[in-house]
């Protein structure tokens, strides 16, 4: 089978992955500050990927359920091709680091999904969509550790703003690579957001909360119409200590007012 260029790859991509990263990353938002962090961080990621390959295909290779993919006919390991997808999977980590989420990038995100189904290259390969899911997750946790190793005594606020960037950067990741595997019952319509009033969610959230603790006001909503929400207090019940209660309140009306 011939290898593919990247080009060859973007191509390969849907036609409206780009779209779709940009109406994604809108949703989770990931913001231009949160890519910064990544690109800022970049070279320390870089550093550390040889060793998170390692460990994620060392994780691959002790469950049998994925190990198989790796067997040869008698069972043992196709060393070749385990060296190829490694190296496929640095590159693909390499490039994310980069921070240039272009709509290059996106088509060769939906590749890389589509790679592991029959809608890619070679139509004999599937591989669940939870193992694609697990394999964020557990990239997700080595590039927190390698950016706390490398940064917690040097530049932890850095550290911590890198670290949002990922976690908000791997939502996105996540939804493209398995978008192959179906949108469920409605495809998107990239309708844009709209405008709403978030006091009285806030609010409503926050008395929600403390009513399953058994502490919460009563509240009803009224009305629910084109995005808005009015919220209108009936009545004012309580259980418990009262200094319970006041302490309780105070600590989360200083939650929400920081937040």
């Amino acid at each position: 089978m011939t290898e593919l260029t990247t080009q060859e790859r973007f191509k390969r991509g849907a036609a409206d992955a780009g779209r779709y990263f940009d109406f994604m990353a809108q949703f989770v938002d990931f913001q231009p500050e949160h890519a910064e962090a990544i690109r800022a961080t970049r070279f320390i990621v870089e550093k550390h990927i040889p060793a998170i390959v390692a460990d994620f295909y060392a994780q691959l290779l002790s469950f049998p359920a994925t190990r198989k993919h790796f067997q040869r006919k008698d069972g043992s390991i196709d060393q070749d091709y385990l060296r190829l997808r490694m190296q496929h999977q640095a590159t693909f980590w390499r490039r994310t680091a980069s921070a240039v989420f272009d709509e290059d990038y996106a088509r060769f995100v939906d590749y890389v999904g589509r790679a592991h189904t029959s809608q890619g290259a070679d139509a004999s390969i599937y591989i669940p969509e939870r193992y694609v899911m697990g394999m964020v997750g557990f990239v997700q946790q080595r590039i927190g550790q390698a950016l706390d190793a490398e940064l917690h005594s040097v530049d932890p606020d850095l550290a911590f703003r890198a670290m949002r960037g990922w976690n908000a950067l791997l939502m996105v990741l996540l939804e493209l690579l398995s978008r192959v595997d179906g949108e469920g019952r409605e495809a998107e319509t990239y309708q844009a957001p709209e405008d709403i009033n978030e006091a009285p969610i806030q609010r409503l959230a926050l008395e929600t909360y403390e009513r399953s603790l058994g502490m919460a006001r009563s509240v009803e909503v009224r009305e629910v119409l084109a995005g808005t929400v009015r919220i209108e207090e009936v009545s004012h019940h309580q259980s418990g200590g009262a200094s319970q209660f006041s302490q309780f309140r105070l600590v989360h009306q200083m939650t929400v007012t920081q937040t």
